[in-house]
């Protein structure tokens, strides 16, 4: 018996039953390519789907969130709350975390390098250090700014969870410092599909210092992306 082979022939199944498109836009791509964006709601089929890895790492995430959500009722918590809220509109689809009276959660377990890199360093100053963490996660702070917007929630937190060894960091965020970035999102978004246009190759994630993007390097439709070209034309509706 292999043990790998197993847990690996268990992930792929349970990615392609519980992993359909939704045909809606969802709030977790969001800060996301345009055109990957597009591609995902279509339901076109990747090109360079997750890896037996990447699959393994997905499913850790998984199993810490649950751990999490069933803490919650043992630690005598006073604040009413509710976990995996599902929001499902007309063209959005997506499941808040953990929602209270007046706050989303969002849960981020990352590897521990992740988790020490996002923190402040020796050097920066706390404004620094705030807007490199706003530049370099700010796809996670629109995700959960998005839950917000839609669930009428003032208030938003990031959760990061190192995953080597439970260590974690929160941070808070104000809707109303984020309103109009999660409108622009949604009106460029619906602007695409509206016209039934594919956008142009617009890598927004992972900021090098270059001034590049290695958003590319992470994305299921790499292949397909780079055989369609970097301009924008009418997309394909069949």
């Amino acid at each position: 018996m292999n043990i790998q082979q197993l847990i690996d022939q268990y992930l792929a199944l349970e990615q392609e039953e519980h992993h359909e498109p939704s045909g809606k836009f969802t709030p977790s791509a969001f800060g996301q390519c345009y055109r990957r964006q597009i591609w995902k709601r279509k339901g076109e089929p990747p090109t360079n789907p997750p890896d037996h890895l990447t699959l393994r790492k997905f499913k850790m995430g998984h199993i810490i969130h649950q751990t999490i959500y069933d803490m919650l009722p043992k630690n005598g918590l006073h604040e009413e709350y509710s976990t995996e809220v599902e929001i499902n509109m007309q063209d959005i689809k997506g499941f808040a975390d953990i929602v209270t009276e007046n706050m989303v959660i969002d849960l981020k377990s990352v590897h521990s390098r992740k988790f020490w890199h996002l923190g402040r360093k020796k050097d920066e100053t706390e404004d620094d250090a705030v807007r490199r963490f706003q530049k370099e996660q700010k796809d996670n702070i629109l995700q959960v700014m998005a839950y917000c917007f839609f669930l009428d929630k003032p208030f938003g937190k990031l959760v990061y969870i190192s995953k080597d060894d439970w260590c974690i960091n929160e941070y808070e965020f104000k809707l109303s410092e984020w309103t109009t970035q999660v409108s622009d999102e949604l009106y460029i978004l619906r602007g695409f599909w509206e016209k039934k246009e594919l956008p142009h190759a617009t890598p927004r994630l992972y900021p090098q210092k270059d001034g590049s993007f290695k958003e590319c390097t992470y994305c299921q439709f790499k292949d397909k992306c780079q055989e369609q070209g970097e301009k924008s034309c009418l997309l394909n509706m069949k």
